[in-house]
């Protein structure tokens, strides 16, 4: 957990950092996107 803590920020200050302060926000939304996208497919085939 605090190993979780400690990277998850350092990995989004870099992308923000590297890449612009919208990347993280993405990158967010496509995760959700995607989980998302599992959830109503795996609902579509039951």
């Amino acid at each position: 957990m605090a190993l979780a803590q400690g990277t998850i920020p350092l990995v989004t200050g870099f992308g923000s950092g590297l890449l612009g302060i919208k990347l993280p926000f993405i990158a967010g939304a496509l995760l959700v996107l995607s989980s998302w996208g599992a959830l109503f497919l795996r609902k579509s085939r039951n």
